[in-house]
């Protein structure tokens, strides 16, 4: 998997009257290596990118991504017990509705949200379950089912070659 590590400055369509993007988008996102072209169509026009990394509970690992102070870009790394399915993950977030399930049934998603399935991931602290990968996009007319599932594939790729993944 090819992985830009530096970054990339992208520009909005100056055309429409959409916000110009002022800011970098980073080769990683709170750790997790990701193409920044991947990330860029979930990305409105604003000044300032930041990030913001929470675990809201002892098996998850969450990543806002903020524009201008508002979170547009939700990253989840979370484990869920052994035998759920990415579909059964997915009930459980936003974003995620009317997805679509791939051919090895290890990925969900439509055009503002995903689920992946890690296939190699283990872990002391949880025995019993799989590790799975969560993106939402939260700006508005950011919409995009492509975009979604090559997003989601590579974040979870990235995820399996993380320390999160033993």
């Amino acid at each position: 998997m090819n992985v830009l590590l530096g970054a990339l400055a992208l520009t909005g369509c100056s055309g429409g009257g959409e916000e110009e993007r002022a800011y970098d988008i980073p080769g990683a996102l709170c750790g997790i290596p990701l193409d920044a072209g991947l990330v860029e169509p979930f990305l409105p026009g604003g000044k300032t990118l930041t990030t913001k990394e929470s675990a809201p509970n002892g098996g998850t690992k969450r990543c806002d991504v903020l524009i201008d102070g508002d979170i547009v870009l939700r990253q989840t790394r979370t484990w869920w017990a052994r035998g759920e399915s990415a579909s059964s993950v997915a009930a459980g977030y936003l974003g995620v509705q009317g997805a679509k399930v791939s051919a090895d049934s290890r990925f969900v998603h439509s055009g503002t949200g995903g689920v992946g399935k890690t296939s190699s991931c283990t872990s002391d602290d949880h025995p019993r379950q799989n590790l799975y990968t969560v993106i939402h996009a939260l700006a508005p007319d950011q919409e995009d089912p492509v975009a979604m599932e090559a997003l989601i594939a590579a974040f979870t790729a990235a995820v399996e070659d993380s320390e999160d993944c033993n």
